[in-house]
């Protein structure tokens, strides 16, 4: 049984006490997320508990692009001058129930939601700027590949296995409309 949805984000989410123990993650929530949903910037995706709407993690997916020389020495030969991506730009679980492998429920989420859009929409990757070590050690267990800079990716192609590996593995909280990432 689900006790978590993950649902595109809403003004009747309450935002005001997520706290992820980063700042910036916390401020771009309570004060960027809707607006930059609201001007197609980003779709934000958040968790909650199906008996409340206090929101408890969320990640964000918008379309990028890569530039060749982001990518790893061996990947940039393949790629185009600028290469279109699906980007995961935030992933954050709120402290009073990080440890509880949330982070990685939403990883899920994001990664199915991307692939499902990949489906109608041209793209070769997704790509994460992870915020701290911790962060890129959860990306590379799922399959994420170092860039030239901070930027890591994962095609796309690879994608659809590694969210079959996933949810084989991790109960996921229910799909009410959208995704989400931070333990």
């Amino acid at each position: 049984m689900h006790t978590h949805s993950c649902e595109a984000l809403t003004a009747e989410h309450i935002l005001t006490d997520f706290d992820c123990g980063n700042s910036e993650l916390n401020s771009w929530l309570q004060d960027h997320a809707l607006p930059m949903q609201r001007r197609d910037y980003s779709r934000v995706f958040v968790l909650c508990l199906l008996s409340d709407s206090h929101v408890l993690g969320y990640f964000s997916l918008s379309a990028a692009s890569m530039m060749r020389q982001e990518f790893s020495v061996t990947d940039q030969r393949k790629e185009l001058r600028e290469t279109p991506v699906i980007l995961l730009g935030k992933l954050a679980v709120d402290l009073r129930v990080q440890g509880q492998g949330l982070a990685t429920a939403l990883l899920v989420q994001a990664l199915d939601r991307a692939a499902n859009v990949s489906i109608s929409v041209g793209a070769r990757y997704i790509a994460v700027d992870p915020i701290d070590d911790w962060a890129r050690a959860l990306y590379t267990r799922y399959g994420f590949s170092q860039g030239s800079g901070e930027r890591m990716y994962m095609r796309i192609k690879d994608m659809f296995a590694t969210v079959a590996a996933a949810s084989r593995r991790e109960p996921q909280p229910s799909s009410g409309g959208s995704p989400n990432h931070e333990d």
